[in-house]
């Protein structure tokens, strides 16, 4: 079966101790971590392929997913932030919510944000490569490109006939299961990000709020008094106007 090694100097080795289980998971992820760790650390949340049925691969596939996430909250004319390394209290969480793996005993918070990093710094080596933010998740990570955008809502509100719509402002923050994306309330993000102080997070959440208030004067008004971030119950009319 397919796993995962965590060496003394923080690199991570793909290993296989059958090769009947070789076609289980997707071959190019197997072959990016025989080339390069990293990049296959990183295609391991990209393609995201199935894999529950090994705890070590299913654990540094989530790793990655939290850096791929962090990654589609940076705006595109700011590729070179800094993406943020995880807070000691996710560190500790995921110490001890790791299962069993090989080199589990040289797990550690330092250890921990050097594979962060390293991950970044190849990150920031292939999208330059690539020409930028855009078409490097375009091509490596098409799964993911709706993640870190503002979505508007509008859904029918059957428990209130005088107001039968409900208007809601979303902002995609990551992949569920299934590939599902996850949306929050454009408020909750708001204060989610604002009290992580996560800059380019922000600036992705409200830069394009700012430019459809420029152009369109009913969003204006959304933005003005804030219902832009919170549900609000619209009349027909309005909805249809």
């Amino acid at each position: 079966m397919p796993d995962i090694q965590l060496t003394p100097a923080g690199n991570l080795r793909w290993i296989e101790t059958e090769s009947s289980d070789r076609d289980l998971l997707d071959p190019g992820v197997r072959d990016a971590f025989l080339l390069d760790w990293r990049e296959g650390l990183f295609l391991l949340a990209a393609r995201r392929p199935e894999a529950a049925a090994w705890p070590s691969l299913r654990y540094w596939q989530t790793f990655s997913e939290m850096y791929v996430a962090a990654l589609c909250h940076v705006p595109a004319e700011m590729p070179d932030s800094v993406i943020q390394a995880p807070t000691a209290g996710q560190l500790d969480a995921w110490i001890l919510g790791a299962p069993p793996l090989q080199g589990g005993e040289y797990l550690s918070a330092g250890l921990l944000v050097d594979i962060w990093h390293g991950l970044n710094d190849w990150v920031q080596h292939a999208l330059r490569a690539d020409g930028g933010l855009d078409r490097f998740m375009q091509q490596r990570a098409p799964k993911w490109r709706q993640v870190g955008r503002v979505w508007l809502h509008l859904a029918e509100n059957r428990n209130d006939p005088e107001l039968p719509f409900a208007f809601m402002a979303t902002y995609t923050s990551g992949l569920g299961s299934g590939g599902r994306l996850k949306h929050l309330p454009l408020g909750t993000a708001l204060q989610q990000y604002a009290g992580a102080k996560n800059r380019p997070a922000l600036i992705r959440l409200l830069t394009p709020v700012q430019q459809a208030a420029a152009r369109c004067p009913w969003m204006k008004r959304l933005v003005d008094n804030g219902q832009i971030y919170q549900p609000t119950a619209w009349s027909a009319q309005r909805a249809h106007g």
